[in-house]
């Protein structure tokens, strides 16, 4: 008895001074302004999965560190005041959060146009969430003139399908003629203060930050998202078909209501493609009939050819991830722009 309450008090000790380390050294760290990894710019949301966390964030990405603002509301990319003109809808690849305020796609396009705009990306969103994002903007606020659309090639199909990428995302169903959300799993609460814990943890940064090299060397696409570009795709990828074209009537649906233009702008990641020796052409051709978007209104953004890979990725990327530049930023705003008809954005 006495040897078993001996090793309790061993466990108990051995737990308390492990937890007083890393206490010890998470102030530390805060104290010598170490970042925190870029998660801790998130918290957990019922319906998205998680959402940004206002407040400011000094955060690591690829070993450099960034300074991110989230304004009270979860906006990182806002330009000008009053009733919001342009929405933008996307993922990482045009949030903005390695860039400054003024070099972000918002502000970008917003200066150009003269119009109030914000940028609702957030990395890792795909479609369903993009949709859901929109309609919570429009609940509580007027609805857009436009809405920007980035759809990401190399993901975007995945993201959509809880049992391919997550059961902490959302996903779609058609219902009869609508349709309904198949919400996100989130952990517990003990699941929920763990992972949240090792989201702001600059210990946890730091070792991750010595181990990991900085690299910004495309991953293997997921298999299902090499469906999007098949020509005899496999029976599974129904679902991936029905999500997307669900998510996208939904979306026009919502543009029809609240009389708002879409404006689908196809990001494509060159080197991800070739990599994957995946064929263009029918992926376009296919995104086209499940958005019911004819082909020539799709805006491919950064879809010439090269042989260079990394000429491609310099000229596109931002140095250490696979999201776009300030210069692709530019493009995309100036190019954008100058399709209304108005005058050139310079």
């Amino acid at each position: 008895m006495k040897s078993g309450r001996k090793k309790t008090r061993i466990i108990t000790a051995s737990f308390a001074a492990a937890f007083s380390l890393f206490v010890a050294a998470e102030i530390a760290l805060k104290i010598l302004g170490f970042p925190t990894s870029y998660s801790s710019i998130y918290r957990f949301d019922e319906t998205l999965g998680y959402r940004y966390q206002p407040g400011t964030h000094k955060i690591n990405i690829a070993q450099a560190i960034y300074e991110v603002k989230v304004d009270p509301v979860g906006i990182v990319d806002r330009y000008g005041e009053g009733h919001v003109k342009t929405l933008i809808l996307g993922d990482g690849v045009i949030a903005g959060i390695e860039h400054r305020p003024e070099q972000q796609l918002a502000h970008l396009l917003g200066s150009c146009t003269g119009k109030s705009t914000v940028n609702l990306a957030v990395p890792g969103y795909g479609t369903v969430q993009q949709l859901i994002a929109l309609e919570q903007w429009i609940k509580n606020n007027d609805a857009p003139e436009k809405v920007l659309l980035v759809y990401n090639t190399t993901n975007d199909y995945f993201d959509n399908i809880q049992n391919w990428e997550s059961n902490r995302i959302p996903s779609i169903r058609k219902k009869e003629e609508s349709y309904e959300y198949i919400l996100p799993k989130n952990p517990n609460k003990v699941g929920e203060w763990l992972r949240l814990l090792s989201w702001n943890s600059r210990l946890y940064t730091l070792i991750e930050k010595s181990t990991k090299a900085s690299t910004a060397s495309p991953s293997p696409l997921p298999e299902q998202q090499k469906w999007l570009f098949s020509s005899q795709p496999p029976v599974d990828s129904a679902i991936g078909d029905r999500a997307t074209r669900t998510a996208a009537k939904a979306l026009q649906n919502l543009a029809t209501e609240h009389n708002f233009e879409i404006q689908w702008l196809i990001w494509r990641d060159l080197p991800a493609e070739e990599q994957s020796n995946l064929n263009a052409d029918i992926g376009l051709k296919r995104l086209s009939k499940l958005l019911e978007v004819p082909e020539e209104k799709l805006t491919v953004i950064n879809g010439k050819p090269t042989t260079n890979n990394e000429r491609w990725e310099k000229s596109w990327l931002h140095p250490g991830t696979r999201h776009s530049n300030k210069r692709g930023l530019q493009y995309i705003a100036k190019l954008q722009h100058n399709k209304s008809g108005a005058q050139p954005c310079r």
